[in-house]
């Protein structure tokens, strides 16, 4: 049997949800690496020491919850005297809005 240039031997193609060697290899690390690689980290973490702990941590937290960007205000006044800020419980709300 001969193939013309361009055409496959499998006509009918590959079967419609069949994943491919490349997903299989990675769905396989990713198994790993929340099954077996969990345990061992787990296992690092509770019997490291308390610096090692806090540092290994905060390494690992930067991929569950990223870092919030700093917010910084720079304020140029001429005004003098004296500036009074009021912090307000958002329950309050209610009640300016109905002034």
């Amino acid at each position: 049997m001969s193939f013309k240039k361009g055409q496959s031997g499998n006509l009918k193609g590959k079967p419609k949800g069949t994943l491919s060697q490349k997903t299989i290899a990675w769905e396989n690390l990713g198994n790993f690496i929340t099954e077996t690689g969990a345990q061992r980290v787990k296992s690092i973490l509770t019997t490291s020491e308390p610096e090692d702990f806090i540092k290994y941590y905060t390494i690992l937290l930067e991929y569950f919850k990223p870092k919030l960007g700093r917010l910084e205000s720079k304020v140029e006044s001429k005004v003098e005297g004296q500036l009074t800020i009021n912090v307000i419980n958002p329950t309050d709300l209610d009640l300016i809005n109905k002034l």
